[in-house]
């Protein structure tokens, strides 16, 4: 496994964020078994070459209460197998927490109000992410689930290291004026030049902010942070 993080996940255009994840934790290290030279035809013939289905992949929704129906009552009659197990599994997750963490911000606008939920990867936990307009940038904001089984919870850093044996890699931390986040960090990105962050939240849930232009400075990545809002919309 790789130590390097992923642009929650690569540094995407705004429009491929709204369906695509965007995780702190790194993806399992490429496949680098190299083919002899002479042998191709060996190597098709003796090699697996059943296609390559992708794995189960986020859903976007148009609102949160779309969202929160969904979790209710999985309609998953139109999925495969591991889609099934996967999406059941997100929706069990959310039914036992409780709710949908539903984000707002004290001044900045939605991008377009959709909420796009996360079933579980390996490298990433289950979560919920919507986009925000400010100061002239396009921020993703990201609510996780923690991982059942890590005890390490004290601390971001914590979480992740227990979560994935790696040491989150962090290039600034800074205080927050905020009820619930108080302490955020800058996170090493694939593309250096737009910013990440990460935060807790409480004891079971846990932050992620990503701005998706590159001028975004930290001072205005914090006042963003410093207005959102974190409410409850009950789905159990």
């Amino acid at each position: 496994m790789k130590k390097t993080m992923i642009a929650f996940l690569v540094c995407l255009t705004a429009a491929a964020l709204l369906t695509a994840g965007c995780s702190l934790l790194p993806k399992p290290a490429p496949d680098t078994e190299k083919t002899p030279a002479g042998s191709e035809t060996a190597a098709v013939t003796n090699r697996d070459v059943s296609p390559w289905i992708a794995p189960p992949q986020p859903i976007r929704f148009d609102s949160a209460q779309d969202a929160a129906a969904f979790l209710r009552e999985p309609n998953l009659n139109d999925k495969n197998e591991e889609e099934r197990l996967a999406y059941q599994k997100m929706a069990d997750a959310f039914q036992k927490d409780g709710f949908l963490t539903i984000i707002t911000h004290e001044t900045a606008p939605y991008y377009d109000g959709s909420v796009t939920l996360y079933p579980e990867a390996n490298y990433e936990d289950i979560g919920s992410h919507i986009f925000f307009q400010y100061d002239g940038e396009l921020y993703q904001v990201i609510v996780y689930l923690m991982a059942p089984g890590i005890s390490a919870r004290e601390t971001i850093e914590a979480y992740y290291e227990e979560r994935m044996g790696n040491a989150l890699s962090i290039t600034a931390t800074a205080s927050v004026d905020h009820p619930t986040v108080r302490r955020v960090v800058f996170t090493e990105l694939a593309n250096p030049q737009k910013l990440c962050s990460a935060a807790l939240l409480d004891e079971n849930h846990y932050l992620v902010v990503r701005a998706d232009q590159e001028n975004a400075t930290q001072q205005t990545m914090l006042s963003f942070i410093e207005g959102l809002r974190f409410d409850r919309l009950p789905i159990s």
